[in-house]
């Protein structure tokens, strides 16, 4: 076991290696061999699948085959029984022939049928090995079946760990997906910052190639251009670490919002089984009240009964005293008219035998009377007692009637306390919805500033992109125009050393004729130097922008070159005529060929070609004018949209702290009131920023209140104890 035990934990140990260091080859790996990796993965994952699914097939297939099997040899199994009862029941026949049979007939009978039963038994044995074998092929077949099921479930559960470890793989190669693609967003982030850079080195070079007098104006613009697109990214990497931060705390106000949600939830569920049990405690207080209303008016029915039984027997007991008064009235009377019989008596002897029927008579009504009386006297103490026992139950009704009524009474207290809960229920329950909504509508605000946000920064984008497109396109045409004149720039000074080579090798007739003038060669060259030099000294002094300039180049090296190149002899028309001959005469029309022709051309197309390429400098002079705009504008929005940032969190900052309002409120009563201690509002100021968080020319507004107030209060001081001054010298004085 310890040896397992120590395996399996070696065998965790490598795995756990062997995770790491795939992990870490995972993060070295590129983006797209990650997503290679990924693509096998999931091919694998489903091939995997699909063995999965046909093993399970197979492993269904087999279980029906095993119960097929099962049922066969179940089969085979009764079969064997059954002709094993069969080879009983002849062994006992034939042992039964045995003992019977003792003749030779009989015995031959016997020994025939015996044969006979002999090869029904061999065939019978012979069947039965056949299907003994079959049960063990069979019996062999399961348990190689059972063998490939247990083989089909280690390699299932094989897979599913292969699985697992494939699923573990593949979230984390998408965590190294996503890690990836935040990889490669930031580098083309960066990527588009390098290409930025770079074309803007490049437009500085064609600004710095095109033109040397405009070079440091331009370079000075396009630095501030760079300057302001660095500070715009700066500002928009702000803007993003902004949003960042705001959807952050977005995703923290969704969670509040469903933890408030969930409260309210809850408190929905708890109002659901207090109204259920309100309404199961209201169904039994009802039931309860009714069967006390029941009992009362059953109780009350009672005592109306014995009420009327007790005035009936009352009347009873009355109309008994009145037969008992009677009836001792009567004995009186009786008792009267004895004495008076007897008296009489006395007086005659005769009516005795009368007097003595009739006092017999007497006393027979009055032995009657007696019982009567003594009748009456019972039920009247049986009708007290009764009286007595239905006060008692009168009584005890009452008694429960007072304790129903209690309980009912308690029963409406109870009912309005949970009445009050519900109501208290209700009212946190809206008190959860509002605060609910007021979290979606901060919410949504929040969100409506963030689209609000990347609309301006998409808007800012797409216009910076669109600036540096057309600076682009505008750069490469410049570029390409340059190249243009700078090629036809170099043909035609080519032409024009080629024409003053030619003019040069041909002599002119007057000197042919003349020679003695040749003589004046280095003062004519010397004259006409003088003669051509003026323009180049104002035009090398005073260089002007745009196409003067250029102009100006070009004369320049026009004049270079046709005094490098060497003027020929000036002739005698020259020199008799002085300036008044024409520049035709003077390169000589006898000898002007046409290529000279062309190249006065091109320079007048030069020419043409400068001043195109000086308004497209003007051109490009107000793009940047409007681009320095857009930029200005752009950065009054970034200061607005900061502000805006700023004001959203001083909002959610003073929402935290307005919860305690009572302070609040104590401190502003506080600062607007007098000063009781010198210097109390200066330390008022503090508190009032961090609770409502004012911004820096507010809280300088308060300060500088604060300071003329204590000013205002010092003058008054000080004109109190001045005015005091004054009039004890007045006082002095009278």
């Amino acid at each position: 076991m310890t040896d397992s035990s120590a395996g399996s934990s070696q065998g965790t140990n490598a795995g756990e290696g062997q995770k790491t260091q795939q992990k870490s080859k995972l993060d070295t790996l590129p983006r797209e061999d990650l997503i290679r990796l990924l693509k096998k993965q999931v091919e694998q994952v489903k091939e995997i699948k699909q063995e999965n699914a046909a093993l399970k097939d197979k492993a269904t297939s087999f279980d029906v085959e095993k119960g097929s099997m099962a049922s066969e040899l179940e089969d085979l199994q009764q079969k064997n029984r059954q002709l094993s009862r069969k080879i009983e029941e002849l062994e006992e026949k034939q042992n039964f022939f045995n003992q019977v049979s003792t003749s030779e007939e009989l015995m031959e009978k016997a020994t025939a049928a015996e044969l006979i039963l002999k090869a029904k038994c061999e065939d019978l044995e012979f069947e039965v090995n056949e299907l003994k074998l079959k049960m063990e092929a069979q019996k062999q077949q399961a348990c190689r079946d059972q063998d490939e099921i247990l083989a089909l479930k280690t390699l299932r559960d094989e897979l599913r760990s292969q699985l697992d470890d494939a699923r573990n793989e593949a979230s984390a190669l998408r965590e190294n997906r996503t890690a990836v693609d935040v990889f490669s967003l930031e580098l083309k982030d960066y990527e588009i910052k390098v290409d930025q850079l770079g074309v803007e080195l490049k437009e500085s070079q064609a600004a710095l190639n095109t033109a040397k007098s405009e070079v440091q104006s331009l370079e000075l613009k396009l630095e501030e251009a760079k300057r302001g697109e660095e500070t715009a990214q700066r500002e928009c990497h702000d803007l993003r670490m902004k949003m960042d931060d705001i959807h952050r705390e977005l995703c923290e106000e969704k969670i509040k919002c469903g933890e408030l949600s969930s409260s309210v939830n809850e408190l929905k569920t708890k109002l659901n089984s207090l109204t259920e049990e309100r309404g199961s405690e209201r169904m039994g207080l009802g039931r309860e009240l009714a069967q006390s209303q029941q009992r009362m008016i059953t109780l009350e029915e009672a005592i109306e009964a014995l009420r009327d039984e007790n005035q009936r027997l009352r009347s009873d007991r009355d109309a008994a005293d009145a037969k008992a008064n009677d009836i001792v009235k009567d004995y009186e009377a009786f008792k009267s008219r004895a004495r008076f019989v007897l008296e009489q008596k006395a007086k005659s002897d005769v009516e005795e035998t009368g007097n003595k029927e009739e006092l017999e008579k007497l006393q027979n009504d009055l032995e009657e009377a007696n019982k009567l009386v003594q009748s009456l006297r019972f039920d009247q103490t049986t009708y007290q007692e009764e009286l007595k026992r239905l006060r008692e139950q009168n009584v005890q009704l009452e008694k429960e009637a007072r304790t129903n009524r209690r309980d009912a009474d308690e029963a409406q207290i109870a009912m309005a306390k949970s009445m009050d809960e519900v109501r208290n229920f209700r009212a946190a329950m809206e008190k959860s919805s509002e605060e609910c909504a007021q979290a979606k509508n901060s919410k949504n605000s929040l969100e409506n500033e963030l689209i609000e946000l990347k609309i301006i920064r998409d808007k800012l984008e797409k216009s910076l992109a669109s600036d540096r497109l057309r600076f682009d396109t505008e750069l490469t045409e410049l570029k390409t125009q340059l190249g243009d004149e700078k090629r036809r720039r170099e043909e035609a000074i080519r032409q024009l050393d080629d024409a003053k080579k030619e003019r040069a090798s041909r002599p002119t007739p007057i000197a042919a004729v003349y020679p003695q003038f040749t003589d004046r060669e280095p003062v004519h060259s010397h004259h006409t130097q003088s003669r051509d030099s003026p323009n180049s000294p104002t035009e090398t002094q005073q260089p002007r922008a745009g196409s003067q300039m250029s102009s100006g180049k070009l004369s320049q090296e026009m004049t270079i070159g046709e005094s490098a190149g060497g003027e020929p002899d000036r002739t005698l028309e020259d020199v008799l005529f002085g300036g008044e001959i024409s520049d035709e005469r003077i390169l000589g029309l006898d000898a002007l060929s046409p290529d000279s022709q062309t190249v006065g051309g091109s320079v007048d197309g030069l020419m043409k070609e400068i001043d195109r390429m000086g308004k497209q400098n003007e051109h490009l002079r107000e793009l940047l004018s409007e681009s320095e705009a857009s930029v200005g504008r752009l950065n009054d929005q970034n200061t607005l949209l900061k502000e805006e940032i700023r004001r959203s969190q001083r909002n959610e900052e003073r929402e935290k702290h307005l919860a305690n309002t009572e302070y609040l409120k104590n401190v502003i009563v506080k600062f607007l009131t007098p000063e009781r201690v010198k210097g109390e509002k200066k330390q008022l100021l503090p508190i009032l920023d961090q609770m409502l968080r004012l911004s820096p020319p507010e809280l300088d507004l308060l300060k500088k209140t604060a300071e003329q107030e204590e000013l205002e209060s010092e003058k008054s001081e000080n004109q109190a104890a001045g005015g005091s001054w004054g009039w004890n010298l007045r006082w002095g004085g009278l």
